[in-house]
Formats: structure tokens, sequence, C-alpha cells
């Protein structure tokens, strides 16, 4: 595998320190790690043709969700930032 002229790429320490910690465990490098990710979301982009980014939000604050119309008068909150419910606002 030839290689292509480096991409100054800056993560923040957290994500360097685990990046780190894994390439260690598996007995390989960052740098390959980052490759091996790289090749992975650019197939799934090419094979679906799509790709969704998510954001991580720190302590979310959860929205109210109300139940379905003919359904119990149940009030469910959104377990943390994906959101399983479909939202409707209160009248």
């Amino acid at each position: 595998m030839s290689l292509g002229l480096p991409i100054p790429v800056r993560l923040t320490v957290t994500a360097d320190q685990r990046l780190a910690a894994i390439a260690a465990r598996n007995g390989t490098t960052k740098a390959e790690l980052i490759r091996l990710a790289v090749d992975n979301f650019l197939r799934e982009i090419e094979n679906s043709g799509s790709i969704v980014f998510t954001k991580r939000i720190e302590n979310p604050k959860p929205e109210p969700m109300v139940a379905e119309e003919g359904s119990s008068p149940t009030v469910r909150v959104a377990p943390g930032p994906s959101r399983r419910y479909k939202t409707r606002r209160r009248k």
C-alpha cells in the first residue's frame, strides 16, 4: 500500500488518549487505526450513498414525549441524546 501526503488532524486530548490506548491494546499504531476508520467510513458512504452524523450532547435536558393518540396518556422521556420516540408538542 502506498501512502499519500500526510494530513494534519488535531484531536482532543481525550480522543488522542483513547486512540493511543486502543492502539496499544491491539498492537498497532494510532495512524493505522485512523486509516482503518477512514476506510470503513468511506466504504459505508459508497455503499449506502449517504451518511448520518450525530452530535453528542453532554448532559442533555430530556424532552417530554407524548404517547400517540388513542394510547395511554403516559408521558415518556427520551433516553439520552438518541430519540426513539416521535416528539409532538403539547397543546
